[in-house]
């Protein structure tokens, strides 16, 4: 896809801080449930739990980290609160501490993209004769494949620091050891361009775009860009309460983090 970007740069607002406000007493969750990943085969604990005009709390966890959320509606930001759910049995944590805590400032999110029914078609399309076939996608998960004798490729996932404005890329020559890892990311970026049409058919790009800015925020401090089924759930709840749209950025998030395993496969493989 086309990214027409209105701002010339997004800067995250993320303060570490030791303490998150206590809003809402979460003895008695709105909504509690284990929820099964297929993408990924985990399963998650999903847990709702308050809702109200100014702020909505959310709490996932998976095997090994509880994300704790707090959104407010009407600052729109985020205070998260990253902890080990099973100390014992994790073997490697990347947190410094038992728990690690984050505020975000989403505010900077403001018109984000500039979406137009042109922008979304445009720059994706191969040309009948065309040597080079590519893909964009907002989320920074690209690729140009160049066919010839030899497939030339260059591959491109999102920057942790900046990621929806900035990427890391590399090129490579298509060989007998690297052409799955090549293909299956194509496969999976293609899926995330489609996958982001889906959202976009759900929910606003300005809620999208906090999404966005909240994964990223999260993602850059705690697992420098990763993403995992309990981490998109968590903010994807707390910004809405719309299960179709939790379950789609679910899906998105899967993809995503594929895509960044197969970057990676590819990167070592590289000719």
């Amino acid at each position: 896809m086309q990214k027409n970007i209105i701002s010339v740069l997004l800067v995250f607002s993320l303060l570490v801080s030791s303490v998150i406000p206590a809003y809402a007493n979460s003895d008695t969750p709105l909504i509690s449930e284990m929820i099964y990943i297929e993408e990924t085969g985990e399963t998650v604990s999903y847990k709702l739990l308050t809702d109200t005009d100014d702020i909505r709390v959310v709490e996932t966890s998976d095997e090994n980290y509880t994300y704790h959320v707090v959104y407010n509606k009407n600052e729109r930001s985020m205070d998260v609160v990253i902890s080990d759910a099973k100390p014992k049995n994790v073997a490697f944590s990347t947190l410094k501490d038992s728990q690690q805590s984050i505020h975000i400032d989403l505010n900077q999110a403001n018109d984000l993209y500039n979406f137009s029914e042109d922008s979304l078609y445009e720059d994706n399309l191969i040309a009948p004769l065309a040597t080079t076939i590519k893909q964009k996608t907002f989320t920074n998960f690209e690729y140009f494949k160049t066919i010839g004798t030899t497939n030339s490729w260059e591959l491109r996932r999102p920057d942790p620091s900046n990621p929806l404005f900035s990427y890391y890329y590399f090129n490579t020559n298509e060989t007998n050891q690297n052409r799955s890892y090549l293909n299956s990311f194509m496969d999976y970026v293609e899926k995330i361009n489609s996958q982001e049409f889906v959202i976009l058919g759900l929910i606003t790009a300005s809620v999208f775009s906090d999404i966005l800015v909240g994964l990223s925020g999260i993602s850059t401090v705690f697992s420098g860009g990763a993403l995992t089924p309990a981490m998109v759930m968590a903010v994807a709840g707390a910004v809405t309460a719309n299960a179709a749209v939790i379950n789609s950025i679910v899906t998105w998030g899967s993809y995503c983090q594929y895509a960044y395993n197969y970057y990676a496969e590819a990167y070592y493989a590289r000719a």
